[in-house]
């Protein structure tokens, strides 16, 4: 297809040294149109959305995960130290045998009850939470942290012998549903 020039139009020129004098020349005879923009536009193109991490919350998550841990750290040194042993023993020894006392048992296993910091719901939140504070509204990262998160689990797997307890199984599904479910409110899915 050729498009023809309209009367009055003249063809872009292509810059040249001696070019200037003829578009000067050809300015005077040639009668010029302009443009003003008279309101301030919006860009009209999609940017893609930008992840805002949030830090706060990060900080926030890190300092409980961290107490967390602290807390269960505590409960294998004291069990440790019924036993006559201390912390630096599971380093040191390959195959190294504890017993869990009743004292330690029931420690743990009211970690592990509904509602309490390390039943699956609070686990499977505190998971979410730090990936939505990483994410911010950006549905285009969940698909990564997913991949990282089922990484980490696997990983989990692997330091224990490819098995990981029914407890991290459930942990894993209530993850898996609400990173599903944050990601069809971020884009809009019913």
């Amino acid at each position: 297809m050729r498009i023809q020039n309209q009367a009055g139009m003249q063809p872009w020129p292509r810059r040249s040294q001696n070019h200037s004098k003829s578009l000067d020349q050809n300015a005077e005879k040639t009668k010029q149109d302009g443009f003003q923009r008279s309101t301030p536009q919006e860009p009209v193109s999609y940017s893609k959305p930008v992840a805002k991490t949030d830090a706060a919350s990060i900080q926030k998550l890190q300092a409980q995960s961290e107490a967390a841990y602290g807390r269960l750290r505590d409960l294998v040194e004291k069990l440790l130290a019924r036993q006559g042993h201390s912390w630096q023993i599971l380093h040191d020894s390959e195959n190294l045998e504890i017993e869990v006392d009743e004292i330690a048992a029931k420690q743990a296993q009211d970690l592990l009850v509904e509602g309490a910091e390390f039943s699956p719901e609070a686990v499977s939140q505190r998971i979410v939470s730090f990936a939505q504070a990483l994410a911010g509204d950006n549905p285009e990262a969940i698909p990564q942290l997913r991949e990282a998160i089922e990484a980490g689990f696997a990983a989990a797997a692997a330091l224990f012998g490819g098995q990981l307890p029914d407890i991290s199984f459930q942990t894993y599904e209530l993850v898996m549903d609400k990173l599903d479910g944050w990601e069809r409110g971020l884009r809009n899915v019913e």
